[in-house]
């Protein structure tokens, strides 16, 4: 028997959440006994596509969405594919008319957590379209607001967390953090993950706390020289260390005592869920999924977005306040499994339920 033959495509210049899950749908798929072909314009995706010989990956340098549908349409007429999945919002339509001209089932992943530039097309798409998975249940009722028939196409799928892989710290590179309590943030530098606030928000919070404390900033982006100017303006150069892009996040988990979010906007903060499934305290601004992830207020603490002296009492009053960690971190790590990700994502994708894809395809992580 011939293996299914499934088509995954994501156009997007930046490597988030969505572009990662769907990644990880893929390799799970192709790792099961599916033919997968993976077309992204994106090299980051590429580069990661690359590292998993089960998935047939496909680089398409363009920025041009006409160029990059043409692609998609003459791959389409060479290979008979029974199944066509996506994670980019505005090639649902296009997505559609490919499914019901080849006869495909379709599905869309949607990371979001509210539709914007709704026309007449999207609606059509989502109507059509065989499932459409989200991680949140904001977004599920978001999208099932434009749903005449069959709501129940639109499932919730929480993201997958890892488990802590290790007890490792970064103790032994920065001998500094011994027997200091260590704030932490991760994820790119950048306007929408608010780094900019990042020194401001800790100079503020050290003016009241007298604790011996130390700030962990972990990523890369088109901020850091200004946060390298902002430390050395604030004189924080003892008090802030830089780690650049890291690939062992339990590393950095288990290395700081209190996480803090300070996004300006988010789709599903991931990072969240990291930090609690590793007991860290939680500070985070009122972005989308926040509320949810923190249950209100009872798993951490939820200030406003670039307020930055709420965001330094908040700091205070989170490293003295006792929250259910270990509780929080089981709930996480139970919700958020690798096994429900990937064996309720590919059900979805598959348009078939109860399918039995064999424990080694749920070992499979994403490197």
């Amino acid at each position: 028997m011939n293996p299914q033959k499934v088509l995954f495509f994501s156009f997007s210049t930046r490597f988030g959440g969505s572009e990662r899950d769907t990644l990880r749908r893929a390799q799970f798929l192709s790792e099961n006994a599916r033919e997968v072909t993976y077309v992204t314009n994106n090299q980051d995706v590429y580069f990661e596509l690359q590292q998993v010989p089960t998935i047939k990956a496909i680089f398409y340098e363009t920025e041009n969405k006409k160029l990059f549908k043409k692609e998609i349409k003459e791959l389409i007429n060479k290979t008979k594919y029974q199944f066509i999945h996506t994670c980019t919002v505005s090639f649902y339509f296009f997505t559609i008319c490919m499914s019901l001209k080849n006869r495909m089932k379709s599905s869309f992943f949607f990371g979001g957590s509210s539709v914007s530039k709704v026309n007449l097309k999207r609606v059509i798409a989502l109507n059509l379209v065989d499932r459409v998975i989200v991680n949140s249940s904001e977004a599920q009722r978001n999208i099932q607001k434009y749903i005449i028939f069959n709501l129940n196409k639109v499932k919730l799928v929480y993201n997958m967390i890892e488990a802590p892989k290790h007890i490792d710290t970064y103790i032994n590179e920065y001998p500094h953090l011994k027997n200091k309590c260590v704030l932490g943030f991760c994820g790119g530098l950048n306007g929408h993950k608010g780094a900019d606030l990042l020194c401001k928000v800790y100079s503020e919070f050290k003016k009241t706390n007298k604790l011996p404390t130390h700030l962990l900033i972990a990523g890369d982006g088109p901020m850091l020289t200004q946060i390298k100017n902002e430390i050395e303006r604030l004189d924080l150069q003892n008090e802030v260390t830089l780690l650049g892009h890291i690939s062992d996040i339990s590393k950095f988990y288990n290395s700081i005592d209190l996480f803090l979010l300070s996004s300006r906007d988010e789709g599903m903060a991931n990072v969240l869920f990291e930090a609690m499934s590793h007991q860290c305290k939680i500070v985070a601004t009122r972005v989308n999924g926040v509320e949810f992830a923190l249950n209100h207020g009872e798993r951490g603490i939820i200030v406003e977005s670039e307020n930055i002296s709420e965001m330094a009492k908040a700091l205070d009053l989170a490293l003295k306040t006792d929250f259910p960690l270990e509780e929080t971190s089981k709930d996480i790590l139970n919700l958020y499994s690798k096994e429900k990700f990937l064996v309720s994502s590919s059900e979805l994708i598959l348009c078939e339920e109860g399918l039995n894809f064999g424990h080694n395809g749920v070992d499979i992580v994403l490197s």
